[in-house]
């Protein structure tokens, strides 16, 4: 995979070819064949909790869709949580249209035939979790968690940078009734899972320390309007302070009766001296 590395526009990390293509022929939309979003290690810089982030996956053989779930700490720094959009994966969402045929065999599975050499595999998150209820209810033992089987990645905001996460996908065969296998005669249409996997991702320590101080810097960057604004309106009320104290009653009487003592005193000295 190729991606872009540097680019003052947002747009590091951005997929430019994957296996020495820059686009697919899987699908029959252009717009699906087309290499959007980028590769999941950086997403835009000074993230907003509003704002979806467009991945790519060569693997899953098209580009995806994740939301904010929420803001949580890894080892004392502030991340944003992302997760797969709860309809990636539905026959109904309009983002899928170039991916999905008319023969959508269910909400929350994606047939992944066609970019496997046409071998019917189906990929989902693991336990059907966002999937129906109907293939759940074929099989026995399956039950979705989300905290166990989402698919959640982690990002610092301000750089955008991506500090692990959970990828955790299942993958599915459909398995029908085949007169050549005695044991397959009989057997009901069916989504069987073959595996599921959790794959945990983590950066090493010394990326967190450095983002850590960029995150210290830019805070005090960011406080130094206020720290001169509270510095301007002491100045403010000390100059004003001082300026009324000057000019109060009680002062101005004060030196008043100091300017007569003085008088009196260079009068007194006079008189002495003749």
């Amino acid at each position: 995979m190729i991606v872009q590395t540097v680019d003052v526009s947002g747009n590091t990390g951005k997929v430019i070819s994957w296996n020495g293509k820059n686009k697919f022929d899987y699908w029959k939309l252009k717009n699906a064949n087309e290499f959007k979003g980028k590769d999941g290690t950086f997403g835009q810089p000074y993230m907003r909790r509003d704002q979806n982030l467009e991945l790519f996956s060569g693997e899953m053989c098209r580009s995806y869709t994740m939301s904010y779930l929420r803001e949580s700490y890894l080892d004392g720094l502030l991340v944003y949580n992302y997760q797969f959009k709860k309809d990636l994966f539905s026959c109904i969402n309009l983002e899928n249209e170039g991916y999905i045929d008319k023969h959508c065999i269910g909400n929350g599975v994606f047939n992944l035939s066609n970019c496997q050499n046409g071998v019917s595999s189906f990929l989902s998150q693991p336990h059907f979790l966002n999937a129906d209820r109907v293939f759940l209810n074929s099989l026995v033992g399956l039950k979705p968690q989300r905290d166990k089987h989402d698919f959640i990645v982690y990002y610092e905001p301000i750089s955008g940078a991506s500090l692990g996460g959970n990828v955790r996908l299942q993958l599915n065969f459909y398995l029908k009734p085949n007169e050549e296998i005695r044991i397959m005669k009989n057997i009901k249409p069916i989504l069987f899972p073959f595996f599921w996997f959790d794959e945990e991702i983590r950066v090493i320590n010394h990326v967190k320390e450095e983002l850590k101080s960029l995150r210290f810097t830019i805070d005090v960057i960011n406080a130094l309007p206020l720290i001169m604004l509270i510095a301007a309106i002491v100045s403010l009320i000390t100059a004003f302070a001082i300026n009324f104290y000057k000019n109060s009653p009680k002062n101005a009487y004060m030196t008043e009766r100091n300017s007569d003592k003085n008088v009196s005193t260079l009068l007194l000295n006079g008189t002495n001296q003749k």
